[in-house]
């Protein structure tokens, strides 16, 4: 169990002088299957405090993860989450699905797919109210050690033209990303 206390979420510089709170809970029912649930509320509009507990956003997440053999594993992830702004006549809602499948092809490769899928309902995040559905394929090699490459193609789509082209909008986008990465664990500092 983890309990959170922070200024705020999605930005940068605090926006008003209410605080978040957060409660996520880790379950193990077996040993191929995990659960964590979160939850999270607090004022986030610019400027309310405390007192203004019915303006207060509320966001629950949960991440369902299933080994189901060494070398394959899978991941759902599905979030939904309320705001009712100061300016807003009613509630804005928005959430989202995921799935993830990985699967290790040997000790150094491995294989991953990735669907998302996100519905903001009023536009209360991207601006523009919409749906959205996202591709990603992923190639993972291990280089040595803790020293990973991973190469990302990833496709973006949605129902209206909200991806910048040039100087216009587009429903679609499509990137190709490389990354380095190196991990440590507190056991390898001993």
């Amino acid at each position: 169990m983890t309990g959170y206390m922070v200024n705020g979420w999605n930005n940068i510089v605090e926006n008003n002088t209410g605080k978040t709170y957060g409660l996520s809970l880790g379950l193990n029912p077996t040993k191929t299957v995990s659960i964590v649930q979160t939850y999270l509320t607090g004022p986030e509009q610019f400027g309310v405090t405390h007192s203004a507990g019915s303006h207060w956003r509320q966001l629950s997440d949960t991440v369902l993860t299933w080994t189901a053999t060494p070398k394959l594993s899978l991941m759902f992830n599905g979030d939904y989450a309320t705001d009712h702004p100061l300016t807003a006549v009613k509630e804005s809602w928005w959430g989202g699905v995921a799935g993830y499948l990985k699967y290790q092809l040997d000790p150094k490769w491995a294989v991953a797919g990735r669907y998302e899928y996100y519905d903001d309902h009023a536009g209360f995040t991207t601006a523009v109210a919409g749906h959205y559905h996202e591709f990603t394929a992923t190639l993972e090699r291990k280089i040595a050690g803790n020293l990973i490459t991973r190469w990302e193609y990833r496709y973006d789509l949605s129902n209206n033209p909200v991806f910048a082209e040039n100087l216009a909008s587009e429903k679609h986008q499509s990137q190709v990303v490389g990354g380095l990465i190196y991990t440590w664990d507190f056991k390898d500092l001993k």
